[in-house]
């Protein structure tokens, strides 16, 4: 399946296949990134890293910044 994402704050946006019940951890880790440091938005809510992606969703990964 497509799943389209786009990275926030750069705006880089990429359409990557995945296996079917791909969820947004399989989308972080193909990307290289640490899921405890972004959100994922699916159709304008955040959701939990472990939903079901669809084909041809289209999500946001929003980075997080924290510190003291």
């Amino acid at each position: 399946m497509k799943v389209h994402v786009e990275l926030l704050p750069s705006g880089e946006r990429r359409t990557m296949k995945f296996p079917d019940e791909a969820s947004g951890f399989d989308v972080v880790r193909a990307l290289d990134l640490k899921p405890d440091a972004h959100i994922l938005v699916r159709d304008g809510s955040p959701v939990p890293m472990d939903i079901v992606l669809r084909n041809g969703d289209r999500v946001k990964l929003i980075k997080v910044a924290s510190g003291g």
